[in-house]
């Protein structure tokens, strides 16, 4: 089960931060900060930087919310991930399609914010 929190950052984005494993305990609580988050800003950041495990519960999440920030002419981006997180997005192909990162300030500055 991961920590999930949700910060503001200002003005810009909200940052949802994920810390330990993300799987299906999470998705009640990540899908809830997700959708406050994407209600009340124009930008979402999915921090994984120290997120170490990602199941297809987490895949679907990112998936979903990017799609719904497409829908919805929103800014989305996911900054870094651990090795075996990024090798989970890989093998499923989502490293192609996902707004990724390698870490926190080059996903704040894709979303045009500069990074605190």
């Amino acid at each position: 089960m991961a920590e999930l929190s949700a910060v503001e950052l200002g003005e810009g984005p909200i940052s949802i931060e994920v810390d330990g494993e993300f799987d299906l305990a999470d998705e009640e609580r990540a899908q809830e900060l997700i959708d406050r988050a994407l209600e009340s800003s124009a930008a979402l950041l999915i921090d994984l930087t120290t997120c170490s495990f990602m199941d297809s519960t987490g895949l679907r999440i990112l998936l979903r919310t990017h799609m719904r920030a497409q829908t919805g002419g929103l800014r989305f981006a996911i900054a870094g991930s651990e090795p075996a997180v990024r090798r989970t997005l890989e093998i499923t192909g989502l490293d192609e399609s996902l707004p990724l990162y390698d870490d926190r300030t080059a996903a704040l500055g894709a979303l045009a914010v500069e990074p605190t």
